[in-house]
């Protein structure tokens, strides 16, 4: 009976979470905030691969930015690279480190974008000629996350600065993040983090999450996640993975896929989707990961994932993370 009402209590207030997240969302605020790189999702492309749907799944170095309660479920020294290649060029560079101390953790994150060749445009909209500007943006992070002691209930929070300069327009901003997660004996992950929180709201665009992961038997796991950003209407995204049998001389493959509710991009030109009709079916991610124990590779797990933008091209994550 305790379980049962432990399990009905939880579903309660993610319930009420998600149905309080839509009276925040405000359609006349897109594209009026600043730090939209906070948004992208880089460093962690099993996120990306699931839809974003990784608020109740988030564990160790990965967690920072979508949930930082998650870095207390590592009990490992991690050390994670990533690169990201975004649409026109736009290209990003993520370093970040976690260390863990008893119950806690301690995670550190840099991240660096550029874009190169920026047009510049008269008051026509019309390109000058011979001009071009330099576009770069980014931001430092550390977080704190501690376990309560049966291990089960996870709290996390952090700061960060985000810096921007569009052509010698420069701009610093300021925010943190807080997150928690409820991790049961049973196949049920529930997690809510609320992140990129300022003092000015239209400098960074603060994003409200809740999700809920289950999980099959030893190799499946289904997420979903509803997120709220403040600079946007109410989103959800939804996530699979399937873990293959452990291969000797590999370790663990994971397959992932996933969905994200974004608006019509158009229609995407990438030959593989109109071979299985999905050119027109925004929204869809996939992904995939090798995580190996083998002491020879020093403990390295590799992620990628594809998410196809529709007209506007398709992106790519890849992350290399070490633990030791």
């Amino acid at each position: 009976m305790n379980t049962f009402l432990a399990r009905a209590l939880a579903i309660l207030i993610l319930l009420g979470v998600m149905c309080a997240l839509p009276a925040l969302s405000s359609e006349r605020d897109v594209g009026t905030s600043q730090g939209q790189i906070l948004k992208l999702g880089i460093g962690n492309p099993k996120a990306l691969a699931l839809g974003r749907a990784y608020t109740a799944l988030a564990e160790g170095v990965e967690s920072l930015n979508f949930n930082p309660a998650g870095l207390a479920r590592s009990n490992s020294r991690e050390f994670a690279i990533a690169m990201t290649d975004w649409i026109d060029d736009f290209k990003g560079h993520y370093l970040a480190y976690s260390h863990p101390h008893m119950r806690s953790n301690i995670g550190l994150s840099a991240a660096y974008f550029t874009l190169d060749g920026f047009d510049v445009r008269d008051a026509n909209g019309l390109p000058i000629a011979g001009s071009d500007i330099f576009v770069r943006m980014g931001f430092v992070s550390g977080a704190f996350a501690w376990s309560l002691p049966a291990e089960r209930i996870f709290l996390g929070s952090g700061l960060k600065m985000v810096f921007e300069d569009y052509a010698g327009l420069r701009s610093t901003s300021y925010a943190g993040d807080a997150g928690l997660l409820w991790q049961r004996d049973g196949p049920w992950e529930f997690g809510a983090s609320l992140l990129n929180i300022s003092v000015d709201a239209k400098k960074i665009p603060w994003s409200a999450r809740a999700g809920a992961a289950y999980s099959f038997p030893e190799f499946v796991t289904l997420s979903a996640d509803l997120i709220e950003d403040r600079d946007s209407k109410t989103r959800m995204g939804f996530g699979m993975s399937l873990e293959l049998p452990e291969a000797a001389e590999v370790g663990f493959v994971t397959l992932r896929t996933g969905y994200y509710a974004v608006d019509n991009q158009g229609e995407s030109t990438m030959g593989i989707l109109k071979s299985f009709n999905l050119h027109r079916t925004p929204g869809i991610s996939f992904g995939l990961g090798v995580d190996t124990e083998n002491s020879s590779l020093y403990n390295v797990s590799f992620d990628y994932s594809l998410v196809p933008l529709g007209a506007l091209g398709t992106s790519h994550h890849l992350a290399i993370k070490f633990r030791f």
